[in-house]
């Protein structure tokens, strides 16, 4: 029996003369695509002119996803931050913190150090990692705010330095440190509360009330930024920056036009049988009280009876915290349209109200109505004198009677 021939695939009645070198499939002549030595179909000889190109497109697209790769990992590349001298001191305490998460005279020496270098991200980062394993503290939350403000991150500093105020309410730096942030921020009516009862609970500070003095100014609240400035002067009065302050003080009250009585003197004698001096008061031209002569109270003081009799209204009035002889206790920071002692009298004059003082003291006629004049106490007796003016010779006592 004679051998099959083999047929052309695409054609069976036509002998096949080769087959595709590539899938083996027979091939008639006018199938056969002949290249050099070999024999291809149509389909794959279409493939393999097109492979070169299908190659480069792959080649391009390869080279294509690296490129965008290396891009993407070089912009999240960090290079390590350079410490300078403190590198060496830092990366010892970061292997000490490794080991013991949780030293928190390590941890603060750590933050310490980068905010020394100004590596602030660092100081929040870890700052945060420590409250989160270890627990609140003071200390770090302080350092973070400080790293917060070097980056402009004021809301962030506000919620640091809030934590603080809430944690120690009574301590005046936390006060002023947002005060200041807020005041960075552009929120004046934020900044003044802060510094206000920043010095109301440090009354000795010196950097507080010229900064508070400047908001007030700004606001055009005059006699509140002389108040803040005479009692600076007055407190500070051996320091040398005290007599420089006397030009600023008098401009400010010729703006608020602060003092009623440019040319009027007052005389306060202490009674025989007192060892304290009190002086008759009039509020908001009305007759007050006698007030205890205080120049250790920082502002005219009122119980809160004699404030309801006078009409002095606490709606929207700030609330305080204070420190008194008596303790800590709040009250609430009011401003007296006038206050007037033995025909003297100082006009928009800020003033605490607390729910009552001690037995015997119908209020305390403080620093916030003295500085505005100038004063001397002597042989039990207190004179008030306009500003700049050279006290005259102390007066004579009254004759005793016989």
């Amino acid at each position: 029996m004679a051998k099959k021939r083999p047929t052309c695939h695409a054609h069976p009645e036509a002998p096949a003369t080769a087959s595709c070198a590539r899938c083996y499939v027979p091939l008639c002549t006018v199938c056969r695509v002949q290249e050099a030595m070999d024999s291809y179909c149509a389909r794959c000889m279409k493939s393999r002119r097109r492979a070169p190109y299908v190659r480069a497109a792959l080649t391009l697209l390869g080279l294509g996803v690296a490129g965008l790769v290396t891009f993407f990992v070089y912009r999240s590349y960090e290079a390590p931050y350079d410490h300078g001298k403190h590198t060496n001191e830092i990366f010892q305490l970061d292997g000490a913190l490794t080991k013991e998460p949780c030293d928190r005279a390590k941890a603060e020496k750590l933050l310490e150090l980068l905010l020394e270098t100004g590596d602030n991200r660092a100081v929040i980062t870890r700052g945060k990692a420590f409250h989160d394993k270890c627990g609140a503290h003071d200390k770090l939350t302080l350092l973070m705010a400080r790293a917060h403000q070097n980056v402009s991150e004021w809301n962030e500093a506000d919620v640091a330095f809030t934590q603080l105020v809430e944690t120690e309410p009574y301590n005046s730096f936390y006060r002023a440190y947002r005060g200041r942030n807020h005041q960075m921020k552009g929120d004046v009516d934020a900044a003044i509360s802060d510094f206000q009862q920043a010095y109301l609970l440090y009354p000795h500070a010196v950097d507080v009330p010229t900064e508070l003095a400047t908001l007030y100014e700004k606001q055009g609240k005059f006699c509140e930024a002389a108040s803040a400035l005479q009692q600076l002067a007055f407190l500070h009065k051996t320091q040398p920056f005290a007599a420089g302050l006397d030009e600023r003080v008098r401009t400010l009250e010729q703006k608020g036009n602060c003092t009623g009585s440019a040319d009027a003197r007052a005389i306060i004698r202490m009674k025989p049988n007192e060892s304290v001096l009190h002086a008759k008061v009039k509020v908001n031209g009305q007759e007050a009280a006698a007030f205890l002569v205080d120049t250790g109270a920082s502002h005219v003081t009122l119980p809160r009876v004699l404030a309801d009799r006078l009409g002095v209204r606490l709606s929207g009035a700030e609330e305080v915290v204070l420190r008194t002889a008596n303790g800590r206790k709040t009250g609430h920071l009011v401003l007296l349209p006038s206050v007037a002692v033995e025909g003297v009298e100082a006009r928009q004059v800020p003033a605490i109200v607390v729910d009552e003082l001690s037995p015997g003291i119908e209020g305390l006629l403080g620093l916030s109505f003295l500085t505005r004049f100038d004063f001397r106490q002597a042989d039990r007796v207190l004179e008030l004198l306009p500003r700049g003016t050279k006290p005259a010779a102390p007066p004579s006592p009254p004759p005793s009677s016989p």
